[in-house]
């Protein structure tokens, strides 16, 4: 059972045909007294007008916020989603991205989720402002396409568990990982990349066989994997050790596992290196299919 309490989610709503799907996972995240606070932002409809006329009327700003805003009221109702206690807000902002975020920190958000059009794969169509979102969040960001989860889901987490700097990420994505799975009846892999043997086979020869060297790395995946999860207070996962690619790995393994909802964290760094998102994270969020959940 996981200790992390959601108080305040932030959900992201640009099209109003998204509301439904969105809303209903929001519902099945949010505990009994959890706000939801549904925010969109506008602007870019205003695109065709000068940045002098759109920028500089507050008369303009007031008519389109007042004009949208019963729209995703209507949204929100029409939703049917069983969540007590929701607000909503129509925000100008030139980047949607930053009026996200300013909506996570002035509610003290503990979850952002927002919708992304259902591709083959979620991000590689994708605007900057996804990216960006990840890059700034502070607190976890949900990712999701606009199918509902099956009664059971699957959570796959990717760690790392041979780099000791993402130890306290590794900490972060199990508390998440597990929340997930607690929340939604989920069933939870864990997944561990390790690099492919066959670049370094001319030493292998001398430190014994290929597989015995493969069943001693996967091995001590396991038992590293174990040991997180302990300390976590989690009994029941299966775990994976991957040789290989982290992005194609990690990927392929979404797919043959049927994984719903890919855990995954994207910094492993404290101050200005942490508006970077890890390049391994990258890889893989590029070829993502399932929804995702970031864990900064």
């Amino acid at each position: 059972m996981s200790n992390r309490s959601i108080n305040n989610i932030v959900v992201a709503i640009q099209s109003f045909e998204d509301a439904k799907a969105i809303l209903g996972k929001a519902a099945l995240l949010s505990d009994a007294d959890t706000r939801v606070h549904v925010v969109r932002v506008v602007y870019e409809s205003l695109a065709d007008l000068s940045s002098k006329h759109v920028d500089g009327s507050t008369e303009l700003k007031r008519f389109v916020l007042e004009a949208e805003e019963p729209q995703l009221v209507e949204a929100i109702d029409a939703s049917g989603a069983d969540i007590p206690n929701i607000e909503s807000a129509t925000l100008w902002n030139s980047h949607v991205w930053e009026g996200i975020n300013h909506t996570a920190e002035n509610t003290s958000a503990d979850l952002i989720l927002k919708h992304v059009d259902d591709k083959d794969s979620i991000f590689r169509l994708q605007t900057p402002d996804d990216w960006n979102l990840l890059r700034h969040s502070t607190v976890p960001v949900m990712l999701t396409k606009g199918q509902p989860w099956p009664g059971k889901p699957k959570v796959l987490a990717a760690l790392d568990v041979y780099d000791q700097r993402h130890e306290e990420m590794n900490q972060r994505v199990l508390e998440n990982a597990q929340w997930l799975c607690d929340k939604t009846n989920a069933e939870l892999h864990i997944a561990s990349v390790f690099p492919m043997l066959a670049n370094w086979m001319d030493n292998v020869t001398t430190t014994g066989s290929y597989e015995r060297l493969r069943n001693e790395i996967e091995k001590e995946i396991t038992d590293n994997v174990t040991s997180a999860c302990q300390a976590q207070g989690i009994g029941t996962y299966q775990v994976h050790a991957l040789e290989g690619l982290a992005d194609l790995e990690i990927n392929k393994l979404v797919s043959s596992v049927g994984a719903d909802v890919l855990v995954l964290g994207t910094k492993a760094r404290s101050g200005v290196g942490a508006l970077v998102l890890g390049n391994t994270a990258e890889k893989i969020l590029h070829k993502a299919t399932a929804d995702v959940l970031t864990v900064p």
